[in-house]
Order: C-alpha cells, then sequence, then structure tokens
C-alpha cells in the first residue's frame, strides 16, 4: 500500500502539469479542465494524508496546492507569451510534486523529512498564488471592467484564506491565526483597490501587491514564532520599501 502511496506526488506532478497544458491548447474546456485539475489535487492530497487519518486537518494541507492551481490557470489566461504558455503548466506541476513530496515524508517517512520543509514550500505557493491571482484581478478589472468592489470581496476571501494557512501550516493557534488573517486580508483588498487606481500595467500593481504580502507573511510569522527582532524586522521594511521604489520607477506609467 505504501509503494501505491509513494507514486502519488509524482502523478500529480504529471496530471496538474498535463491538465494545465491542455487548457493552453483546448480554451474552450477551460472550465471542465479547472475543475479537473482541482479534484485531481484534491484527492492527491487526501490520500497521502489517508482523509485526516493520518494527517488530521488534511483539507488546510490541500488548500494551498489548490490555490495555487487555480491563481495558475487565472494568470495563464492574461498571458501573451508562448513560452510562458509552456512553461508555467510545467513549473505549476513541478511545485505540486515538491509539495506533494514533502508532504509524503512527513506524513510515511518522518526520517527522511526535511525540518520546515512544508513551512518554506507553502509561503512559495502562496506567494505565488498572490501574485497570479493579483494579476488576474486586476486583469479582469481592465478588460471586462468588473466593478472594483466586486472583485474586492473575492481578493479579501482569497489573500485572508493564504495568510491563515501560512501561519497555520507555521503551528500557529487557530485564534491567532485567524484575527491576522482577518487583519491581513483587510490591509491587502485595501492595497489592491488602491494599486487598482494607478496608471500602471496590472502586472506591475500585482508584483507591488505580492512585494506587501510577502513582507507582511514574513513579519508576522516571525513575531509568533518568537525570532522577530529589530534587526529581522528592519531588513523586512528596507527590503520592501527598496523593492516597492525600484518597482514603481522602473514600472511603464501610462
Amino acid at each position: 500500500m505504501l509503494l501505491v502511496v509513494r507514486t502519488i506526488p509524482f502523478l500529480l506532478g504529471v496530471m496538474t502539469a498535463g491538465l494545465l497544458l491542455l487548457i493552453s491548447a483546448l480554451p474552450n474546456l477551460v472550465l471542465l479542465l479547472s475543475i479537473l485539475t482541482v479534484l485531481g489535487v484534491t484527492y492527491g492530497i487526501g490520500h497521502l494524508t489517508g482523509f485526516g487519518k493520518d494527517l488530521e486537518g488534511w483539507w488546510h494541507v490541500a488548500v494551498t496546492p489548490v490555490l495555487f492551481v487555480i491563481s495558475t490557470i487565472a494568470f495563464m489566461l492574461f498571458v501573451e507569451s508562448q513560452i510562458l504558455i509552456l512553461v508555467l503548466p510545467i513549473a505549476a506541476g513541478a511545485f505540486t510534486f515538491f509539495f506533494a513530496e514533502h508532504l509524503f515524508r512527513f506524513v510515511h517517512l518522518p526520517s527522511l523529512y526535511q525540518p520546515y520543509a512544508l513551512e518554506h514550500t507553502s509561503l512559495v505557493l502562496h506567494v505565488a498564488s498572490m501574485f497570479f491571482l493579483s494579476t488576474a484581478f486586476y486583469g479582469l478589472q481592465t478588460f471586462l471592467q468588473i466593478p472594483v468592489w466586486l472583485l474586492a470581496i473575492f481578493f479579501f476571501a482569497f489573500s485572508a484564506m493564504m495568510v491563515y494557512e501560512t501561519l497555520w501550516v507555521s503551528k500557529i493557534k487557530d485564534t491567532k491565526a485567524v484575527r491576522v488573517a482577518v487583519i491581513g486580508g483587510l490591509m491587502f483588498t485595501e492595497l489592491f483597490v488602491v494599486f487598482s487606481f494607478l496608471p500602471t500595467s496590472f502586472f506591475v500593481n500585482a508584483a507591488a501587491s505580492t512585494l506587501v504580502f510577502y513582507v507582511f507573511l514574513g513579519i508576522m510569522r516571525a513575531s509568533f514564532l518568537q525570532r522577530l527582532s529589530k534587526v529581522v524586522l528592519k531588513r523586512y521594511a528596507m527590503l520592501g520599501i527598496f523593492m516597492l521604489i525600484l518597482l514603481f520607477v522602473t514600472a511603464r506609467w501610462v
């Protein structure tokens, strides 16, 4: 039985890459293929964890790769480069594989599990998801003229969920994680609305939102894990400010 479970990370990676490539080749079937991808990833992660038998709260773990593939699909709808259309599905499949592989080792082979591998991989997937989803949301506003207030509602839900999942996988207590998730979701939603009025491309606005998201998560995780010092806080603040200035200075303003 363990040998069968051992193949799941590889199968998940191949399945994710294959279905995302099909989406780029068959855009008319994007909804069906997206549903199949989400169901496949959810079932694969659930099977790895015994659907709660081997890991309680398995659905928390499943949320991260599911949000990642959904955000990747949304991002692909606004990508024009043929190279990126091919690279993104392969990269998404690779990251899904690595996440599932770390999860398999954590649950079934703890002696081979590298400490904090899931935490670090989840952080990477959440940061990527934030950029992809932000790009898609700004793109919907630009091309389909969807009202900002409507997009803000969904953006709040997604951003709060990603903040919560990042803190949950870092073993932060639920009461604290929920409170920070709500506050963070509101803050990122406000930034989303503010950036939407800037005369810059939606890629630039998405990158700015992602930078703030990364800095916020880094500071919150360090604080809850008793690792936040003046040096760490200064490093995150200076890095975030410098990258934002560099981003907006080098961006093309309409």
